[in-house]
């Protein structure tokens, strides 16, 4: 009966039944704690656990899963470091903590803990791993789970593996690979098509998104909310206004959607990189919710893109308002300062840049000639304080990382490669100075609008960072 009200939500009820037990088995305590975590009581969930007579792997399963889910990882990792004989659940459940708790790189350490212990891993706890592989974009070791799945009898026809199978392949840039598992589906949901989708978008082939998202549309799949917002981002990575503008239309008026702030947003930055500064202002004014500092930061990096101080400046202002004790502070500053300081800031920029122009010079030609991955140079990347601004900062953060705009043209030149193909390089990472960054390759690509996009990692199991490094409008000199 205490576990009748307890799927009923009856909490209170349930733990009058408990107490009034005058003997209590595990499973009883156990089911108990299990309700009190389920409706998110993890306080007194951990009251009756402290209070347990004993405890089993159930128990401490329940209360990892449980602070796992309200992001309290150290508190899960603490108790999983207690439980003497850790079982599969015990694995998955701390695993999957992490992951969801966008802790990939803990993720992947607790299971080379795992491996090293010689526990074979199930299906579930390699779908967390490809989760993590996911977010952290690390191809080497999606390459690895791929290999691990496809030669210990994982049954591939069970959606949920093979749809994070697709989806760790494709975000990792394995695109070909991607493709052959997601046409391989016996049935293709709108999970399956979003994570095609956005591999597309995040590796430079927005036609190949939008495509397969018309086909996805022909083949009467309903897309939602989180859907338009892949497309509409991969829309504005590729530059493409009218498809942009058609799904936005689209939205609205065939699938009744309203369009949240960040689908706004992505048209604010669509318009904004195409130049249309005033139509993104105009959007931005015509929204019947409050715009919030996502879709000003993306005006803003346009204005400064383009050079429209007038226009960047009000925008700044409004960014103020809203956040005033934000790093969208400085950006105001930065556009009050004499023009005197701008360009003493640039010169010295320059000069401090100016002594590596003939190394960056050969690693550009050898990226552009496919043998990046045999040089095993540093490449120092010094932010240009003049155009790296926080609409491009915000927009970064959707590759999980850092976007900067570098504008000197001597050693920062669109590097298009005519297959659209990828590099590989090796690994390491450096930050001498917080001025600059020095690192090598671990993977880069140019997409249709001439940005390198760069990751950054350490070792196989290791990824720091993603930064998209984007080639100002204004310096596209065709480099040979």
């Amino acid at each position: 009966m205490m576990v009748g009200y307890l799927n009923f939500g009856d909490l209170l009820t349930a733990k009058c039944l408990f107490d009034e037990m005058p003997v209590k088995s595990l499973a009883t305590w156990n089911a108990m704690i299990k309700g009190l975590v389920r409706f998110g009581e993890l306080k007194s969930a951990r009251i009756l656990f402290d209070e347990m007579p004993e405890r089993n792997k159930v128990s401490f399963t329940t209360m990892i899963d449980g602070y796992a889910k309200v992001g309290d990882m150290a508190a899960a990792r603490l108790l999983f470091d207690k439980l003497s004989e850790k079982d599969l659940f015990s694995w998955s459940a701390l695993i999957s903590g992490y992951v969801q708790n966008g802790k990939s790189n803990e993720a992947v350490k607790v299971f080379g803990e795992m491996w090293a212990m010689n526990v074979k891993p199930d299906e579930f706890i390699m779908v967390s791993l490809m989760s993590a592989c996911s977010q952290l974009g690390c191809l080497e070791l999606a390459r690895w789970v791929d290999s691990y799945i496809s030669n210990n009898s994982f049954d591939l026809g069970r959606p949920h593996v093979s749809a994070a199978l697709v989806d760790m392949n494709a975000k990792c840039g394995n695109m070909e690979r991607a493709n052959f598992l997601f046409e391989k589906m016996p049935k293709r949901d709108l999970i399956s098509f979003c994570s095609m989708i956005q591999g597309f978008s995040i590796h430079g082939h927005g036609v190949q998104a939008v495509a397969l998202f018309d086909r996805m549309i022909n083949e009467e799949l309903r897309p939602d909310d989180v859907a338009f917002t892949v497309i509409l981002t991969a829309c504005m990575r590729a530059g493409l206004v009218e498809d942009g503008f058609r799904y936005f239309d689209l939205m609205i008026n065939e699938y009744c959607l309203s369009p949240s702030p960040d689908h706004y947003a992505c048209m604010v930055d669509l318009l904004g990189k195409s130049g249309k500064l005033k139509a993104a202002y105009e959007l931005i004014k015509s929204m019947p919710v409050e715009p919030h500092a996502g879709a000003w930061g993306a005006l803003l990096g346009a204005c400064k893109l383009h050079c429209d101080t007038d226009l960047a400046e009000e925008v700044a202002l409004q960014l103020f308002e809203l956040e005033p004790h934000s790093a969208d502070s400085d950006i105001l500053r930065e556009i009050e300062s004499s023009e005197e300081m701008e360009r003493l800031e640039t010169q010295e920029i320059e000069a401090r840049m100016e002594k590596d122009v003939g190394e960056l010079d050969e690693i550009y030609r050898s990226a552009r000639e496919g043998e990046l991955e045999t040089t095993g140079q540093p490449v120092c990347i010094y932010e240009n304080y003049n155009e790296a601004g926080v609409g491009h900062l915000h927009h970064g953060s959707l590759y999980r990382g850092l976007s900067l705009i570098l504008e000197n043209e001597k050693l920062f030149h669109p590097c298009q490669p005519e297959d659209g193909g990828h590099w590989s390089a090796l690994n390491s990472w450096v930050m001498p100075t917080p001025s600059f960054l020095e690192f090598m390759f671990s993977r880069m690509f140019v997409d249709s609008l001439n940005c390198l996009h760069v990751n950054l990692s350490t070792t196989f199991d290791c990824l720091l960072g993603f930064i998209a490094l984007e080639v100002n409008p204004c310096a596209q000199k065709s480099w040979r």
